[in-house]
């Protein structure tokens, strides 16, 4: 049955009727696959932090180079599969499992070390502005990172809503806003001007031990976060926040592992699941239509070749091709090598892991142009493979743009 009008709210706004427009409470034997898509990486590629690029799937930091699976920035060994996948008749639960059987090896060596439980309606269901929200009880300890989210269905990497994720343990570099008692409310990538996030945090709040619930109503000009129906946050296009104005869709999943909120350890219990009692969606009377999305005037498409075998001290060079819709002002173009076998959790400063580098004022035409860029490896870098990341700014203003495209250097 339809829940009552304002359920999703303990206030609901003023001004405003809301009428249900998604709802599964996944009371099936089986997930719902007509509104539900079953995350699989069967085979890792690389992708921007939260991947979803291609059908089969992409685990969060890794890319497929000549066939062999090249573990990019060493913090993250996760990989998504259906069996991680359970509807129990009364909910839906995502599971983590330790060092699973038959999963991709990294650089020929150990497998992957976790696999995971992701669903998402990439493909099935979006909705633009409305209400969303998820009523779900998440695992404890050290390593889990369960997240309810939004991405766009055009698959443009200029937005993330991050409705909540958790990080439950504190062996992470953030240690600070980590436990069962914090929720992290974010606007990713924000159209190109950085993120705006903020963590909410209640001692009487612990998401491990019931069931809560986690919201957002998104408007055209601002995201609201609430938690268990109250407003705990929110972000305005008034104030600088670059609202998404574009159809979404809602992913959840949950995350094992990674430098953030650290890694699972001895104690960390893999009985515990994220336990969903249902996910919903409302739109409220009078919501506009999807509208025209800026998008940020340059974007990296592609870096060449994917895959450069060198030794230290050599110089190498990669091309690298931006796309501009119309001439704009001038653009930097950096780049960053990284040592991928560094412990990103100890975080080794100096130059001896990383090199950084930038191509300033680059002159933009309308259309895809290519730019070398050549780099000397220091002389005394390990053998190993390394990560060649990039990314884009406007000079004048500072608006950037990530890129999301990386190559390989491995070191003889």
């Amino acid at each position: 049955p339809v829940p009552p009008l304002a359920s999703p709210f303990i206030v609901a706004p003023t001004g405003e009727k809301f009428s249900l427009t998604f709802e599964d409470r996944f009371r099936e034997k089986e997930l719902n696959t007509n509104v539900w898509r079953p995350f699989n990486t069967e085979y890792p590629t690389f992708g921007p932090t939260h991947c979803v690029a291609g059908t089969a799937g992409c685990a969060k930091s890794e890319v497929m180079v000549l066939g062999k699976l090249v573990d990019v920035s060493g913090v993250y060994n996760t990989i998504y599969t259906p069996d991680n996948v359970e509807t129990t008749g009364s909910g839906l639960i995502l599971r983590g499992q330790r060092q699973p059987v038959n999963m991709p090896k990294v650089n020929d060596g150990p497998s992957a070390l976790f696999s995971s439980g992701w669903i998402d309606t990439y493909g099935k269901y979006t909705q633009t502005y409305g209400f969303f929200e998820m009523k779900a009880k998440l695992p404890g300890g050290n390593g889990w990172w369960p997240a309810f989210w939004l991405m766009p269905q055009n698959r443009q990497w200029s937005y993330e809503i991050d409705i909540m994720e958790v990080l439950t343990g504190n062996n992470g570099n953030d240690r600070t806003n980590t436990g069962p008692n914090s929720v992290h409310l974010g606007l990713l990538w924000n159209n190109g001007r950085g993120n705006i996030g903020k963590w909410y945090k209640n001692p009487a709040l612990d998401v491990t031990t019931g069931f809560h619930t986690y919201g957002l109503l998104w408007k055209p000009e601002s995201l609201t976060y609430y938690v268990d129906g109250i407003a705990v946050h929110s972000v305005k296009k008034s104030e600088g926040a670059a609202i998404p104005q574009i159809p979404m869709y809602m992913i959840a999943n949950l995350g094992v592992g990674g430098s953030w909120g650290g890694f699972p350890d001895e104690k960390t219990d893999f009985s515990q699941t994220m336990e969903i009692e249902y996910i919903r969606a409302y739109q409220y009377d009078g919501a506009p239509a999807a509208q025209a999305e800026p998008t940020f005037p340059v974007l990296i498409d592609n870096v060449m070749p994917a895959l450069v075998t060198a030794a230290a001290g050599e110089t190498i060079s990669f091309d690298v091709a931006v796309n501009s819709g119309i001439e704009t002002s001038a653009y930097s173009l950096s780049y960053t090598l990284m040592n991928v076998k560094k412990d990103p959790i100890t975080k080794i400063n100096g130059t001896r892991d990383r090199v950084f580098g930038t191509v300033k004022a680059m002159p933009l035409k309308g259309g895809r142009q290519s730019f070398q860029v050549t780099m000397k490896i220091p002389s005394d870098f390990p053998a190993g493979d390394y990560a060649f990341k990039t990314s884009i700014a406007e000079v004048a203003t500072g608006k950037y743009n990530n890129g999301g495209t990386t190559a390989v250097v491995r070191l003889k």
